[in-house]
């Protein structure tokens, strides 16, 4: 065989062991950050805990105002484009159940996983990747602190819980936004919302979707945290890897949100979780 016709396919297995290296160091640097998380909440010389409320309360109020401005904005845009044609076939009260079948199983906690993807995972990344330019993660090396358990544990755990926070509150607020537009716009009374809303959904939904925020959290922090780890070299560079991480989350939300939507699906079609009555 030429060596023309082994080239495409030299590169093709470069680009494939490439990145199974990169996913394979991913998972490991997941599972390291993970296990000293848990294990610091009961030893808390690994790291101190009050970490994790005050990264919870920084990264949330950072993502809180963008969060409240698209929620609302989604809610009254899906009443809007949904409510009409259901009121054209004459089935209006369907309009408040579909709305928040759509916001609880996928819009809030998918959107609300990529605005936290934009903001968070970025300073995450270029906030790590700084401290591994400045060489203060070797500074801890040398007097003997895991960097991993001392800077990274408590701040996947605190995505964890501030996507989760923000995911409810997506969904409430979004709920809100689509019961304005219902209620001013095409005249759904606010009984007959409540009721549609109770008919399409049932508590387990939103418990899933908190479910699915914290699976987000997880590919998220990880993939921000290592690639701040990762940068090597001056400023350049460190930009570089900041917008890798923003992008390589969002596509690791997408591809998580499938696997649960599908896991999701196999346990409803056990009876393992309960659906909304017919």
């Amino acid at each position: 065989m030429s060596a023309s016709l082994l080239t495409p396919v030299a590169r093709l297995g470069r680009f494939l062991n490439g990145n199974l290296i990169a996913l394979g160091e991913t998972l490991r640097f997941t599972a390291r950050a993970y296990g000293y998380g848990l294990l610091g909440l009961v030893r808390p010389r690994l790291y101190d805990r009050r970490e994790v409320l005050r990264q919870v309360e920084a990264m949330g109020a950072r993502s809180l105002p963008l969060v409240l401005f698209v929620a609302v904005l989604i809610g009254a845009g899906v009443m809007a484009q949904t409510a009409p044609d259901f009121e054209r076939r004459g089935i209006p009260e369907v309009a408040p159940g579909v709305l928040a079948i759509t916001i609880t199983r996928f819009i809030a906690p998918v959107i609300t996983a990529l605005l936290f993807a934009g903001r968070v995972g970025a300073s995450l990344a270029a906030e790590i990747g700084s401290m591994k330019i400045g060489e203060e993660l070797e500074a801890l090396e040398s007097m003997a602190i895991k960097p991993i358990a001392f800077v990274v544990a408590p701040r996947v755990l605190a995505v964890g819980f501030a996507l989760a926070g923000l995911t409810i509150i997506f969904q409430v607020v979004a709920l809100f936004g689509g019961w304005v537009m219902g209620v001013l716009a095409f005249g759904i009374e606010t009984e007959l919302f409540v009721e549609s809303v109770r008919r399409f959904i049932v508590l387990w939904d939103v418990l899933f979707a908190v479910i699915k925020a914290f699976c987000f959290a997880i590919g998220l922090a990880a993939v921000a945290c290592h690639r701040g780890f990762r940068v090597q070299g001056g400023s350049n560079e460190l930009g570089r890897a900041t917008m890798g991480a923003v992008v390589v989350c969002q596509a690791v939300i997408i591809a998580i949100d499938l696997m649960c939507a599908m896991v999701n699906n196999a346990l409803q079609a056990f009876g393992i979780v309960p659906m909304a009555p017919v």
